[in-house]
C-alpha cells in the first residue's frame, strides 16, 4: 500500500514541477516576445503636460470577505496631453509619480506603452516654485 502511494506522490510531484518549469518558460517567452515586440517602436519625444495621475493597488485575496485583502503592490500611472491633443496613459516609478503634478509641461519621451522620461519646462517649474 505504501509503494502505491509513493508512487501517486512521485508522479504528482513529478507533474507540479513540469507545471510549474513549464509556466515559468511561457511566461519568460512572453516577456522575451513584449520586450522584441516593444524594441521595435519608434522613440518619441513629444511636448506634453501632465492632465492626471492615479495609483492601482493590487489586492492578495485572503478569503472571499473583501475586508480581508491585503495591497501586495501599487503601480502607478501618469496621463500626459501631447500639442496634438492625443491622451498618453504611462505606468511611471513612484519616485517619478511623486515628482510629477498635474499641470506640468516638458518633454515626454516614451516608447510604445514604455515610459521613459519627461523632463519638466524649466520656466514653468521656476514659476511654481515662486508662486
Amino acid at each position: 500500500m505504501l509503494g502505491i502511494f509513493g508512487m501517486l506522490l512521485a508522479v504528482l510531484g513529478a507533474f507540479l514541477l513540469i507545471s510549474v518549469v513549464g509556466a515559468l518558460i511561457m511566461t519568460l517567452i512572453g516577456v522575451a516576445y513584449q520586450r522584441k515586440k516593444l524594441d521595435k517602436e519608434p522613440v518619441v519625444t513629444v511636448h506634453a503636460s501632465v492632465i492626471s495621475k492615479r495609483e492601482k493597488p493590487i489586492y492578495r485575496r485572503e478569503n472571499s470577505s473583501a475586508k480581508n485583502n491585503m495591497i501586495v503592490r501599487i503601480i502607478y500611472y501618469a496621463t500626459f496631453r501631447t500639442e496634438e491633443e492625443k491622451e498618453i496613459e504611462l505606468s511611471v516609478t513612484k519616485e517619478e509619480w511623486d515628482l510629477l503634478a498635474e499641470g506640468d509641461e516638458g518633454e515626454l519621451t516614451y516608447q510604445g506603452n514604455w515610459y521613459q522620461e519627461f523632463e519638466k519646462n524649466r520656466k514653468k517649474s521656476l514659476c511654481q516654485e515662486y508662486s
